[in-house]
């Protein structure tokens, strides 16, 4: 059993996920292998797969946090790798740099909605004052948006910095995501692989942005044409979609 881990936005979906694809992941699954997304999305992503009357084995959200196995009626959160610190008040001026930044920091309970201003958000239920990061003791993800890939990543570097032992931080384009430390897609599909009993050479993965680097170089890498060229260097090949890496494993 060969199993393929791929990143959806700018990988297997561009604005949907086209026929070739659904094909392709049909076929691979119908010769007894597993398919699953593995995304820096959050829990919500998850409905999305039904709505979109796509049938996979696995998603992993969060960049690797939460695991779900979709072989059944309900999905069912299989393991989640969560983080613990009492230094998230060090963290938030990092992501906050200038007016107009904001972090949504997600824990078990809530999701805490920060912004440089610090100042009310009626547009953001979920907005708090800067001092309500001292409540905050697990937590998800870190997540914030930038104007350039470039800030983004300045961001994630000063974090991975000086907070490696709390955070993982990571770029997707435009976005910053920080899983809990030790947490990305590599070890996200690795727990997934290991509870389906999966060998190391027969796992597969596919992206396009620097988040989807850890699997990317942990497995057989493949990187998108769309993709960012450390993507591209770092990979095994490069292929014009998840249908072509698909008939490479198939021929395998």
């Amino acid at each position: 059993m060969k199993l393929i881990a791929s990143d959806f936005d700018g990988t297997l979906s561009h604005h949907g996920v086209s026929s070739k694809d659904r094909d392709a992941i049909a076929k691979w699954r119908a010769a007894g292998n597993l398919f699953g997304i593995v995304t820096g999305r959050d829990h919500g992503f998850v409905p999305t797969i039904a709505e979109a009357n796509l049938v996979i084995d696995f998603v992993i959200v969060y960049n690797g946090v939460d695991i779900y196995d979709l072989r059944n009626v309900t999905p069912v959160l299989l393991k989640r790798l969560m983080g613990t610190t009492h230094r998230m008040a060090d963290l938030l001026p990092i992501v906050l740099r200038k007016k107009g930044d904001y972090a949504d920091i997600v824990t078990p309970k809530r999701v805490y909605h920060f912004n440089y201003e610090n100042t009310l958000d009626p547009k953001n239920e979920n907005w708090m004052p800067h001092t309500a990061v001292n409540d905050i003791r697990e937590f998800v993800q870190i997540y914030s948006l930038y104007e350039s890939g470039e800030t983004a990543m300045v961001v994630a570097e000063e974090l991975n910095k000086h907070h490696a032992d709390v955070v993982s931080a990571l770029v997707n384009w435009h976005w910053l995501n920080a899983p809990p430390a030790g947490v990305n897609k590599a070890t996200g599909v690795s727990e997934y692989a290991r509870h389906m009993g999966v060998k190391h050479e027969n796992i597969y993965a596919i992206g396009d942005s620097y988040n989807d680097m850890d699997m990317i170089t942990a497995f057989n890498g493949y990187a998108m044409e769309n993709g960012v060229d450390a993507i591209k260097n770092a990979a095994n090949w490069v292929v014009s979609g998840v249908w072509e890496l698909i008939e490479l494993a198939l021929a395998k």
